[in-house]
């Protein structure tokens, strides 16, 4: 299965918030980057078959977000107590 990956231009500017839609969606882009960045070793562990679904996944979800046909909402969870 061959993947192209579409994503926005390397160093696009972060929200201050957690919320991001059409003009950027840094959280998937950094994580497709990631996962390209360590393609080997995601590849060894699972196969080219999940590793190509994921990046698929994650550059497919960033783009619909920065055309604005789905929003991405990011939430951190943390146990009670814990410092934020």
């Amino acid at each position: 299965m061959a993947v192209r990956a579409r994503r926005a231009a390397p160093g696009s500017p972060s929200p201050a918030c957690s919320r991001w839609n059409r003009t950027t969606s840094p959280p998937l882009d950094h994580w497709a980057d990631a996962l390209h960045e360590h393609r080997d070793r995601a590849i060894e562990l699972t196969g080219p078959d999940t590793y190509n679904a994921y990046l698929w996944y994650l550059t497919g979800c960033a783009d619909h977000a920065r055309c604005g046909r789905i929003d991405v909402v990011q939430f951190t969870c943390t146990k009670p107590g814990t410092p934020q």
